[in-house]
């Protein structure tokens, strides 16, 4: 049976939603330098002198939080983020001054081999959450994720794991997976387990028009299926790992009138209308505004620089308004799909590198058959009754 209160609550969440106009969450490109070189990045690194200005910051938040009560998500990137410590310092001096101080969130995304104790104590002294980047077991990690003279950073990532949890700071951890450690999912998922992590977000490098190399959706999803029943038999009430992407999944295959078109599911990336450009920003070291991180560095996705121009009159740019109108009523092969709420047409940023062209989001996904595939195989384990070990146990 339908719960009617919980339709209606988020039937009013997505109405206030469209009326949102102002940015719920910001990632700032502190600087491109970073400490690793890692053969998937797709940043192109340089060593600025000072990274992003304190004032192209502050310009940027006083904009954006006037006549505003919401929270915001402050998510500081790189490269590395903590190459630019000393600027971070800066910029959370100036906004722990202003009046919108505790409306802020901070969150800081990084490869983890720089957290000296001093970096520690700021991390908890501020409550910032850490994202920690990891493939795998040290055969896996270092495959791909190493210094630039070729040794692993294995070791160093680790020893910064074992740090935050003696300090207990809470942290996530991510995995990237492509054409070449996709066939170590498994073992990833055992040494994550081992370690005690209990979630993961699974990123994949899709194929894109400048690099023909990288993951098929076919074979990530053979992937995905593999983990999906490794899950099932692996994961118990004592023990257990949570991969995000299929606890979502599996999450909107069992209730999908309570959820299909609005996230439970932690990401704006993850709901119909990603939130690019609308709700999510990415701010680079000289103020120009990307309508998302995974065009970074593109310039032709860049909405305006917040130095030259008002937020306001940013978001409003005729990029934004593309974004906004993408509507899988739209996309053929789309509009009849029995699965179109549960994918969400994808990420449009991986159709756009896929294909080189903006035109890309209205057309049906390249990946449309890792989609098909995967909520095949979890409408088949929901029906079969073997899903527990898909979820976290308080969503059993």
């Amino acid at each position: 049976m339908l719960d009617t209160d919980k339709i209606e609550k988020v039937k009013f969440a997505l109405a206030q939603r469209k009326r949102s106009v102002k940015p719920r969450s910001i990632v700032l490109k502190l600087g491109t330098d970073c400490n690793l070189r890692c053969e998937y990045c797709y940043v192109e690194h340089s060593k600025e002198s000072n990274g992003i200005e304190v004032k192209t910051v502050e310009k940027l938040f006083d904009e954006l939080m006037e006549d505003n009560n919401e929270v915001v998500d402050c998510c500081f990137h790189g490269g590395e983020p903590f190459l630019y410590f000393s600027k971070i310092k800066m910029i959370l001096q100036m906004l722990h001054r202003k009046p919108y101080a505790k409306q802020i969130r901070y969150s800081c995304q990084s490869n983890g081999t720089l957290l000296t104790d001093e970096i520690i104590d700021f991390i908890k002294g501020n409550g910032i959450s850490v994202g920690i980047s990891i493939d795998g077991p040290r055969e896996v990690n270092d495959l791909l994720r190493k210094f630039p003279n070729g040794k692993g950073s294995f070791d160093s990532i680790v020893k910064g794991i074992e740090k935050l949890r003696r300090n207990n700071i809470s942290f996530s951890v991510l995995s990237v997976i492509s054409n070449q450690n996709i066939g170590y999912i498994i073992d990833t998922l055992t040494f994550l387990k081992k370690m005690g992590i209990p979630s993961v977000d699974l990123k994949p490098c899709f194929k894109t028009e400048l690099n023909e190399e990288e993951l098929s959706p076919g074979l990530y999803a053979d992937a995905m299926i593999k983990a999906v029943d490794w899950l099932i038999v692996n994961n118990t009430s004592e023990s257990r790992i949570i991969v995000r992407e299929i606890e979502m999944y599996t999450a909107l295959v069992m209730h999908r009138e309570h959820v299909a078109g609005y996230s439970d599911c932690r990401t704006m990336c993850d709901r119909l209308h990603c939130g690019a450009g609308i709700e999510h920003i990415t701010v680079d070291t000289d103020g120009d505004i990307y309508i998302c991180d995974r065009l970074y560095g593109h310039n032709e996705y860049v909405m305006g620089n917040i130095n030259r121009e008002p937020l306001g009159q940013i978001l409003k740019s005729k990029l934004a308004e593309i974004f906004r109108s993408r509507k899988i009523s739209s996309i053929e092969g789309c509009r009849d799909c029995a699965e179109n709420l549960i994918c969400f047409l994808g990420c449009p940023a991986t159709d756009i590198l896929q294909k080189g062209d903006l035109k890309a989001i209205y057309s049906k996904p390249d990946y449309c058959e890792y989609f098909s595939r995967i909520i095949k195989k979890l409408r088949d384990v929901v029906d079969a009754g073997s899903y527990h070990g898909l979820l976290r146990l308080e969503e059993e």
